[in-house]
């Protein structure tokens, strides 16, 4: 098929920047395999098996936690510094007692390369309620935000706060039920 047109020297110019440039697309515009997960509840809202599957290669393998593989839980998009970046939040609960519950996070670029990967504890006899994505002015970083709930003796551990940036993940605090801080070691 031909498509005739004709060129004015302003249409002209612009097929010159394509050429030299690139197509003129905003990064932000594109569309990747994680999209169709950003800001779904992956816990509360199962997947079907076929897109578990999908979302399982795209994501890849990550360390065995106290007893299995972390599960997918939330996928967020975020984009600083006209760079996009997705985060991943796996998530392995309390199975057994006395135990605890384990989180990943994984931190991809816009093309799906695995810029970080983040395995850890988040707490004995404390187990993962829900999560969040928040933007800290004071930090100038995202941040995960861990809602956690205890039982049978577990620490007074309500959040757990780590903020994402510069393809790095940090531990910023722990929070108990009042907002107070309190200490890694459990002082």
């Amino acid at each position: 098929m031909s498509l005739r047109c004709r060129l004015t020297p302003h249409a002209i110019i612009l097929c010159t920047l394509i050429g030299a440039f690139g197509h003129p697309v905003s990064i932000f515009g594109q569309t990747t395999e994680l999209d169709r997960f950003v800001g779904r509840d992956l816990w509360k809202d199962r997947l079907p098996e076929s897109e578990q599957a999908r979302l399982n290669r795209v994501v890849g393998a990550v360390p065995k936690g106290v007893i299995t593989e972390p599960a997918p839980w939330h996928i967020w998009k975020i984009g600083r510094n006209d760079m996009r970046r997705y985060v991943a939040l796996l998530g392995e609960p309390e199975i057994v007692v006395p135990g605890g519950s384990s989180a990943c996070v994984l931190l991809f670029d816009g093309a799906l390369k695995r810029r970080g990967s983040w395995c850890f504890q988040t707490g004995w006899r404390i187990d993962l309620d829900r999560a969040s994505l928040e933007f800290a002015t004071d930090l100038a970083s995202d941040v995960i935000v861990l809602h956690m709930v205890r039982f049978i003796n577990g620490r007074n551990v309500a959040k757990e706060y780590f903020a994402v940036g510069g393809d790095r993940l940090r531990f910023v605090r722990m929070e108990n039920e009042k907002g107070e801080a309190v200490q890694p070691n459990g002082r």
